[in-house]
């Protein structure tokens, strides 16, 4: 699988990109806490989860009875975890939660992966979420918008974004026909990262938008940006996009 073996090439340094900073992860820990409504006893899974890192974080704040499981189909990025307090399973999400007995979860976390999922898998996955979910349970997704984004790209991989991340509106659809209630929310940060450390990050190819091209494209495309910004720090405004579904 193409995205896995990206995540497998690029577990060592995924945690260097500017959004694994400390800002900007307390940022995102926050907004994702407020709209998962996690509670201590709450059973939790963070699918597409990478290191655990994340879900780490939640496990901290809220202090939950049971450790959540991260689940990820790298291995590189399993490896890299630093956490003995969580559980990790190595599985595509669909395989992993079309195993899951009925009402064994409270509450899956999605971040920054459903757009990896086609069209069969998504609606297989919510499925077979809608069964493994107490009633009560809730899924939160976290992607990007498709359109009006104002990431520094080069207008190639400005294509390769549009073309691959699909509109919430699309996430919606698939959920509730799984049975779900959605609503949409956007929030916005104010990023602010400097030039250099940007075409860096692209250099590392740290988001699979940057995986499908040659070196040479590649070093075109950082040379691209590089001319259109002045040295010194990038600003723009990042939005994520969460999608809450509950079980109805």
């Amino acid at each position: 699988m193409a995205t896995k073996s990206h995540y497998d090439r690029v577990a060592a340094s995924y945690h260097d990109a500017y959004f694994y900073s400390n800002a900007y992860e307390q940022w995102q820990h926050d907004q994702v806490l407020e709209r998962l409504q996690l509670q201590p006893q709450h059973r939790v899974a963070d699918i597409g989860g990478g290191t655990g890192r994340f879900v780490g974080l939640l496990k901290d704040t809220v202090q939950l009875a049971t450790a959540p499981t991260c689940v990820d189909p790298s291995g590189a990025m399993l490896d890299a975890h630093d956490r003995s307090d969580v559980a990790f399973v190595q599985s595509d999400a669909r395989a992993y939660v079309e195993g899951l007995p009925q009402n064994s979860l409270d509450r899956v976390l999605l971040k920054e992966v459903v757009h990896h999922f086609d069209e069969d898998e998504l609606a297989a996955i919510c499925r077979a979420l809608h069964e493994s979910l107490d009633e009560n349970g809730r899924v939160l997704v976290c992607t990007r918008p498709r359109d009006n984004i104002e990431y520094p790209f080069f207008a190639a991989a400005r294509d390769v974004w549009r073309a691959a991340q699909p509109p919430a509106e699309y996430f919606v659809e698939a959920f509730q026909k799984a049975g779900f209630a959605c609503t949409v929310e956007v929030a916005v940060y104010p990023a602010v990262i400097d030039r250099e450390v940007w075409l860096g990050m692209m250099r590392n190819r740290f988001w699979s938008t940057f995986s499908g091209f040659s070196d040479a494209e590649l070093a075109a495309g950082v040379a691209e940006v590089a001319a259109a910004y002045a040295p010194g720090n990038i600003t723009f405004e990042e939005r994520v996009v969460f999608v809450i579904a509950t079980v109805v």
